[in-house]
């Protein structure tokens, strides 16, 4: 279950016990039971809708950090270095087709 963070920033651990900060639009793929349920109650997180959260199958969701897009792109044939120096909405207007 993924779920997509609507607080400005949410501090989430993952099996491991390592906490991560986590910005809003971010998306969380990893949260312990006891953790999930208290940042959904709180509204702090929201369940994601998984692939109806992408325009295209396997194109990362529109809340996906910059990283993920960066990697889209660069699978996608564009060139890592000029794709980082872009912004996210930027990368997501290039044409994947």
């Amino acid at each position: 279950m993924s779920y997509v963070v609507k607080a400005p920033l949410v501090l989430a651990r993952d099996k491991g016990g390592h906490v991560h900060h986590v910005y809003e639009g971010g998306v969380i793929d990893w949260l312990p039971e006891d953790q999930a349920k208290h940042f959904v109650d709180t509204g702090l997180v929201e369940k994601s809708g998984g692939a109806e959260d992408s325009e295209d199958e396997g194109q990362p969701a529109k809340s996906a950090p910059k990283s993920e897009w960066v990697d889209f792109a660069v699978a996608a044939g564009y060139d890592r270095e000029e794709v980082e120096a872009m912004n996210k909405a930027d990368i997501q207007a290039l044409d994947f087709g």
